[in-house]
Parts: C-alpha cells; structure tokens; sequence
C-alpha cells in the first residue's frame, strides 16, 4: 500500500495581506526538515511540483500564493523588495512553529524575481539551512528588462539598428519613473515612437504598472548574495532568454568567491529555458533529484550540527542557597518624653510657696520656692530686694494670691523666662525652714524653671 503525502491550507497575515499556502508533509512522523518555496506572482495558485518531489524525500514544504494572485489578498504590483523579504520571513516564521517541522533545518527555495527578496531575507536573518536559487537573475533589474525586450524583438526579426533604438527608449522609461514621472507623462514622451513596429513589442504601461517599474530601479541583489552564508545552489537553462545566461553565472560566483564563500554551486542545465524545462512541457531530467538531494544533504548536516551544539550547551546549573544571618534587630529609637507642665509658683510670702497661700500648700506645691514673709510695702516675697528701691517701692501694696505688685507688673528683664532664684533669708526659730511647709517630707526640692507672667491690672504710668 502507498503512503500519500500529507497537503493541508495553512494562511498567515503579513501587514494587511492574507496570504494563503499548501504543507505538504511526509506520510510518516515528523519532526521533518522543510523547504520554504517563494514562487513568481505570475504562478498564481497553479500547483507546485517540488512539494511531492520534496514530500517523497522525507522533506515538507509550504508554498504560498503571492499577494493579488491565486488565493491570497493584497497587491504584489505594489510591493518592493524589502516588503517581500519580510512577507518570505514571515511565511518561515509560520513553517517553523509547528510540530512536525524541524525548527533547525529549514531551507529555501525561490524562482525567477522572487529571488531577490529571498536573497535579501537570507542575508539579513541569516535563518535559512540552503539557499536554491532557480532561473533568479543577479544582475540588476534595468539591464535584465533590456536583455529581455532585445531577444524579444529580435526573434520578431527587428533588426539591430531598431533593437538599439528600442533598448535606448526604455531605459529612458525607468529613468523617467524613477524621477517621479507618471505613465501619462513618460507615454507623452514616447509619442513619436508610437508608429514604429517594435514599440507595439515593448512592456506595456499603465497606471499600475508605474510602481512595478519603479521599484526595479536601484535594486542590485549581487551584494546582497555576497552577504549569504548559507550553502547556495544556482541553477540556470542554457536556453533562457529572459536573463543573459553567461553574465548571470559570472555574477553568482564573483559575488560568493568574493567573500570567501566555499558551499556554493552554479550549474546551467543543457536546452532548458527560463522555467527549467526541457524540450517538452515538464521540467528537464535530473533537476529534481539533483536540487532534492543537494536538499536532503544540508538539512541533514543543518539537523546534526543543531544535535551537537545541544549537546555541547552546558546543563543549566542552580547554584545553592547561601545561608543568610538574620539582620540585626534596629535598636529603638530613643522615646521623647513630653516636657513637664509649667509651674507657676505663688509669692504671697507663704511659707510654703502655694499659689494661695495655704498652710499645707497647694496641689503643684511639689514645686517650693524661698520666702522670707509677707511684704507690705517694697519687693515682693521671694525677689531680692532692689537696693536703689526704685523698681519697686512705692507700686502699692501686692493683692493676695499674687507674687507680684498690684498692677500685675513684671519688672524688666533680658529674658522674660529666665530661672530667677532668690537668695532666701537666714531663717529664725518661729519661721520655718525655707522652701519646707507644714506637712512637707524631705523629698528633693524642685528648682523654679520657668515664670509665667500673670496679666492683670496695667501698671501706672510714670
């Protein structure tokens, strides 16, 4: 019983395209090395015949409509190089995250134009195992399009003089376009070559076609090649008259042995045309087995190379835990006590320093000041006397409770809450000790910290 390959639809998006392929996988499990397969827009969605050749080998592949042809949206003719390499990187992108694909041996294969934006996408990622390169011009694009349209007209029978003619008209075309120039300008300009036999023969021009000619100019992939470094395989027909055979293979190799390129191979197939085929309508004998297994040999050294870096990688190590100490405790901030409550301390000439005055003192009475009696007429109690007599004799007699004169006065100072202390008296028999009352034990006394003036009656004036 034959094993059939495996086709599925598989779509991606790249910007605002829906882009639209086949995989085709080996009838056996994977993981399989695949082929990423980038094909002129004018294939359109016809069938691919490399996907059964590679299935067979043991190598899936996936090949996708271009943007505007077959089954994909969008519009190629819009396009440029670089938008189609990153379309190419894309469609890799999506090969390499299935399961049955081997994300490490992924080559790619492309045809005609499409090579250049292959050419750019593998030497700017560098992620392609194999590079194939089938019928893909290396020169520039202006030279290819003349090249072109002069064995165009000459298998028409136009002789030289008028091919040289023709060839000079559309190099001016592109130079035109290339300065900004629309179609109506740059056919207004050809205008008096209109009549002429060969010019029905030339590419024809419309407002979609300005930036499909446009985006030819300035495009050089022979430096982009030399950027590769994968293996390469060019193959040409010896009988293709789109592209100047012979230029093109020495374009190939100046450009890889430039750069020290080694894996690289150009072969031009006898009697095979642009597409590769022979003198009948399929593909010439021995193009198939010969790019199938130059395939299979490079995905294959691309799987084992992978297998060794692998094993080569160091095995992650976990380093142990470092015992830690435990951070010392921080030590605790010191508390800040508020500060004690005023005292306000009486000087009526109480023994026992109260604000009234009482015998057994007050309930701040802790706080003890020196008196020497009661005081009718001069310094108040508890003040030194004023030997001049001018601060305070003659201000009234002081009201009880209060340790100053009448008026509430306070007399002059530095500092109005400056600690005054008072010089107390040589104490007599009938009078206690001072700063002691009745009842007082022996408990330290308490110095007068500060003094708080006691507002009343204004002094009299001078």
């Amino acid at each position: 019983m034959l094993l059939a390959p495996v086709s599925s639809e598989v779509a991606f998006w790249h910007g605002m395209d829906r882009l639209v392929g086949d995989v085709v996988l080996p009838p056996w499990p994977g993981p399989h090395p695949a082929v990423l397969l980038v094909r002129p827009p004018q294939a359109g969605a016809a069938p691919c015949t490399w996907q059964q050749r590679l299935a067979a080998a043991g190598i899936a592949s996936l090949a996708y409509d271009a943007p505007g042809a077959g089954r994909s949206t969008g519009d190629w003719r819009r396009q440029v190089v670089g938008d189609r390499a990153s379309e190419v990187l894309a469609a890799r992108e999506v090969l390499a995250a299935r399961s049955d694909v081997a994300a490490d041996a992924i080559a790619l294969l492309v045809v005609g134009e499409s090579g250049w934006a292959g050419i750019r996408a593998e030497a700017f990622a560098r992620v392609f195992a194999g590079l194939v390169l089938l019928s893909v011009p290396v020169l520039e694009p202006v030279a290819v399009e003349q090249y072109r349209l002069g064995r165009r007209l000459e298998r028409h029978g136009v002789g030289t003089d008028e091919i040289g003619l023709a060839v000079a008209v559309l190099r001016e075309r592109f130079r035109r376009l290339a300065d900004g120039a629309d179609a109506d300008e740059v056919l207004y300009a050809e205008a008096a070559c209109r009549s002429a036999a060969w010019y029905r023969l030339m590419p024809q021009l419309t407002a979609q076609d300005v930036p499909l000619f446009t985006r030819l100019v300035g495009v050089d992939p022979a430096p982009e090649l030399s950027a590769v470094t994968c293996p390469v395989l060019a193959l040409m027909g010896a009988a293709d008259l789109s592209v100047p055979v012979q230029r093109n293979v020495e374009a190939v190799l100046s450009a890889l042995r430039s750069v020290g390129h080694t894996d690289h191979a150009c072969v031009v197939v006898p009697e095979a045309d642009h597409e590769l085929r022979g003198p009948g309508p399929e593909t010439a004998p021995g193009v198939h087995e010969l790019v199938v297994t130059w395939l299979d040999r490079r995905l294959a050294r691309a799987r084992r190379a992978a297998a060794a870096a692998a094993q080569a990688a160091p095995l992650p190590v976990t380093p142990l835990p470092v015992p830690v100490a435990p951070a010392a405790a921080a030590a605790p901030a010191p508390s800040r006590m508020p500060p004690p409550p005023p005292v306000l301390v009486g000087a009526n000439g109480a023994a026992n320093g109260s604000l009234n005055g009482s015998a057994n003192g007050s309930a701040n009475g802790r706080a003890r000041t020196a008196t020497n009696g009661a005081s009718t007429n001069g310094a108040p109690a508890g003040r030194p006397e004023d030997p001049a007599g001018s601060r305070w004799a003659g201000y009234g007699d002081s009201e009880p409770g209060h340790g100053l004169p009448s008026g509430g006065y306070v007399p002059p100072s530095d500092d109005l809450f400056a600690p005054r202390h008072a010089e107390p008296a040589a104490p007599s028999a009938s009078q206690p000790a001072p700063g002691r009352g009745q009842g007082d034990s022996d408990e330290m006394h308490l110095p007068i910290t500060q003094v708080m003036p006691i507002v009343g009656r204004q002094p009299p004036r001078f």
